[in-house]
């Protein structure tokens, strides 16, 4: 009997994750390049901006609603101070004697033209925070609020927004609260309001 010896060869396959000693380095290996980075950080700023315009945005609106509440705070307050005021009889006082003047462009600088200046006696002002700091036609430092009012004779039958000729028994009084401070660069947050303050007979 002849017994035939043959030798099992094992044949060993490497995967890529090893490599022979001295053989060429594999491509396929995945990573970022220079591009991809310089891409991947252009939309991260592209957000980071838009974020900050935002943040722009909402802190101007917020501003802006804050300084028509203390506006209106504070026109509320002059013009209750003239419905306030006793009248009595053909004498008038002096806080309801007709004059004064008032923005002629609404949510404008009300020292820049076409408004007219300032009327001394008809115009307060006052800082930040809403405290009176002064009167007179040139503001004080500090001035963040303006107020102004003009007192008209009204017609005694009508009493309509024209206003008639006096003598009349009756007042209309149209106050106007402005803020130094541009709304998104446009517009100046201010209040009007208008009351009618009658002669007691």
């Amino acid at each position: 009997m002849v017994l035939f010896w043959k030798p099992v060869v094992q044949c060993l396959t490497l995967s890529n994750s090893e490599e022979q000693p001295g053989s060429a380095p594999d491509q396929n290996h995945s990573g970022f390049t220079l591009i991809e980075v310089t891409i991947a950080l252009v939309i991260f700023l592209i957000g980071v901006v838009a974020l900050l315009q935002f943040m722009v945005v909402a802190v101007s609106v917020d501003r802006q609603g804050r300084d028509r509440v203390v506006a209106t705070t504070l026109a509320q307050m002059q013009a209750d101070n003239f419905l306030s005021t006793i009248w009595i009889g053909s004498t008038v006082p002096t806080q309801l004697a007709t004059g004064g003047a008032i923005p002629l462009a609404q949510y404008s600088n009300p020292f820049l033209s076409p408004n007219p200046i300032p009327v001394a006696g008809y115009v307060t002002y006052y800082n930040y925070s809403g405290t009176q700091i002064g009167s007179g036609a040139s503001p004080p430092a500090g001035t963040y609020f303006v107020s102004q009012w003009q007192i008209l004779d009204c017609d005694a039958i009508s009493c309509d927004s024209t206003c008639g000729t006096p003598p009349c028994s009756s007042k209309r009084i149209t106050v106007v609260v402005t803020a130094l401070s541009k709304a998104f660069g446009r517009s100046y947050p201010s209040s009007t309001i208008t009351v009618y303050k009658s002669e007691i007979n």
